[in-house]
């Protein structure tokens, strides 16, 4: 049985390895460019920056599960601070 790097040295494996490349290359160029393009547009209108800046911070801000937000308030309001 031959090894990932013996294929390297047929041809008959060059089309498929050249395939392979070309989308990974194109799905990463396509995916860069398109988060590129969400960027401008969001950071180009100062009222879409302030609503995306918001929900961003909203985001990470709040709990990550309601049970556990629940428990230390709870704790909070039953400790009297």
């Amino acid at each position: 049985m031959l090894n990932a790097l013996g294929l390297l040295k047929q041809r008959r494996f060059l089309p498929l390895f050249t395939t392979q490349f070309l989308g990974a290359f194109n799905d990463n160029l396509f995916k860069t460019s398109m988060v590129l393009f969400a960027t401008y547009a969001v950071f180009n209108d100062p009222k879409m920056e302030a609503n995306f800046n918001a929900a961003s911070c909203h985001s990470s801000c709040c709990p990550r599960s309601r049970g556990n937000w629940r428990t230390a308030t709870t704790r909070r309001e039953s400790s009297g601070s």
